[in-house]
């Protein structure tokens, strides 16, 4: 349920197929900000990002954040890439890796392909495994989009097993509107069951959650993002946060 793209990088996959021209180079910057019920502390998180868009259907991109959960803070790396490799077929890549590795996965690998099909549809399917420092998580999720004119209809669907347990599903749902690069919102819903890395071990709870981000364009190269929601984490903790970013296009 948490974001397997990156935000820049996924708009250089939707360009490819809703027919835009991305700018060849992007920086990202974004805080978030989530306060904890049940008397856990807040958490934090401070990210930066450089995209290189030379093609609609290519992108690279790399980056860093910082986190801190449960008093715990982390640092982490990360780069994606999506390429084209048969017609409009797309291929998405990423890696990270945290040095500290308290609560966020000593290193992760995410493959995906996503094939456009009919009118506007496109379906994905990828694979991700993570590994933590109490376990390792593997994860299959597969979505299908539907894009008409400037809107965007999704459903993903996420199956993960933490290490010596069985299977858990989650669904999110999302409805987005885009008007060019900078300027879009998005709407989504997410159930099911997650995986959490809490500082004790790995943890299967039941979650659901709904957020609402967009982005306005402030200049043709300059824009500000906003996102707000919430998540309950089974009888564990609600979080409720907000993410302030900006982008810079040149």
């Amino acid at each position: 349920m948490r974001r397997a793209a990156l935000l820049v990088a996924g708009c250089a996959a939707l360009s490819a197929f809703a027919g835009e021209t991305p700018p060849p180079f992007e920086v990202r910057a974004e805080v978030q900000r989530e306060n904890l019920d049940h008397g856990q502390p807040d958490w934090r998180e401070d990210l930066l990002q450089f995209a290189w868009k030379p093609r609609r259907d290519t992108s690279l991109s790399a980056g860093a954040r910082a986190t801190e959960r449960f008093d715990l803070k982390d640092r982490e790396g990360f780069a994606a890439v999506y390429v084209p490799i048969v017609e409009r077929t797309v291929l998405h890549l990423e890696a990270s890796g945290s040095s500290t590795h308290h609560v966020l996965p000593k290193g992760m690998g995410l493959a995906e392909i996503a094939v456009p099909f009919g009118s506007g549809w496109v379906a994905s399917l990828g694979g991700r495994y993570s590994r933590y420092e109490t376990g390792n998580v593997r994860m299959a999720n597969g979505t299908l989009e539907k894009y008409i004119g400037d809107y965007r209809l999704a459903y993903t669907g996420y199956l993960s097993r933490p290490q010596g347990a069985g299977w858990t599903p989650a669904h999110r749902f999302a409805a987005s509107w885009y008007r060019g690069t900078l300027t879009f919102i998005t709407l989504s819903y997410a159930t099911g069951r997650e995986v959490e890395s809490l500082p004790g071990g790995l943890l299967v709870t039941d979650v659901r959650g709904v957020s609402l981000a967009g982005g306005y364009e402030l200049q043709p190269s300059w824009g500000l993002t906003l996102e707000v929601g919430q998540v309950r984490q089974g009888d564990l903790y609600t979080r409720r946060g907000v993410r302030i970013g900006t982008r810079v296009l040149f």
